[in-house]
């Protein structure tokens, strides 16, 4: 069958043969099949192009590589550091005159002359060395670094009618500076120059007992790393007994110090 015995009405034929004049017959008398390969490829060149767009920017990455941004950052942070090395807690003490006693709204602590911190930007009614109970502290120069003088915590002196403030663990109510009643407020037991028994440290700190002839004085001292837990003489600092206690032995996990000579 050629391309005009297609059946179709007659009005149509002329406009047909026409079209497939136009578009052309092969021999057999069948039209040849549709060009997709032509649609193809301009889709492919449109992908191509755009693949070309893309790898143009992707070249231009290159020179916007910000390497002189990331330098600059690094050197400026150095400096920073510095500064913040400057003085601070690091400075070592060899007598309480190198000591002072830092007492605001942010720190009750001792520290030695030339250590800088930051003003506190904090506003209260009583400074943190009142508030802690701690009043009229003084600091001292022990192993090298400033501390604050111990407070006796013991409640052997009271005799006013005053109830203890209820603490949480690692405090102890503190006492006034006459020490004949409580102050109301609660004070680390790091603070206290003795605590009343063992059951006031708190984890990470030693029972150190004192063997005196009127009966143990109990203290607790921070216990160091090398410990792991277990305080012992060897690895307890060499004044935690001091003279004339200065025999050091264990026992049911605290350390006695006892005065041979006594």
């Amino acid at each position: 069958m050629t391309c005009l015995d297609r059946t179709l009405p007659s009005p149509y034929l002329p406009l047909l043969a026409l079209v497939l004049a136009l578009a052309g017959c092969s021999d057999d008398g069948l039209a040849p099949p549709p060009q997709d390969t032509d649609v193809t490829g301009v889709t492919a060149s449109a992908s191509t192009g755009t693949n070309e767009g893309t790898e143009g920017p992707s070249d231009s990455t290159g020179p916007a590589e910000p390497g002189p941004t990331t330098t600059d950052t690094a050197d400026t942070t150095g400096p920073e550091s510095d500064e913040t090395d400057t003085g601070g807690p690091a400075n070592a003490c060899e007598s309480p005159d190198d000591c002072m006693v830092i007492n605001d709204c942010c720190r009750c602590a001792a520290a030695h002359v030339d250590d800088v911190f930051p003003e506190c930007p904090m506003n209260c009614l009583q400074p943190m060395c009142d508030a802690l109970g701690l009043f009229d502290p003084e600091a001292t120069c022990l192993e090298g670094s400033c501390q604050l003088v111990p407070f006796d915590c013991t409640p052997d002196r009271i005799v006013c009618d005053a109830i203890p403030p209820r603490c949480s663990p690692g405090t102890l109510p503190g006492v006034t500076p006459s020490g004949d009643c409580w102050s109301g407020a609660c004070v680390p037991v790091e603070a206290c120059d003795s605590v009343p028994g063992c059951d006031a440290c708190t984890d990470g700190q030693a029972c150190v007992a004192l063997e005196t002839q009127l009966g143990p004085i109990y203290e607790c001292q921070a216990m160091p790393d090398e410990c792991a837990g277990v305080p012992t003489c060897a690895c307890m600092p060499p004044d935690t007994c001091e003279s004339p206690f200065d025999l050091c032995e264990e026992h049911d996990g605290m350390i006695v110090c006892s005065c041979p000579a006594c």
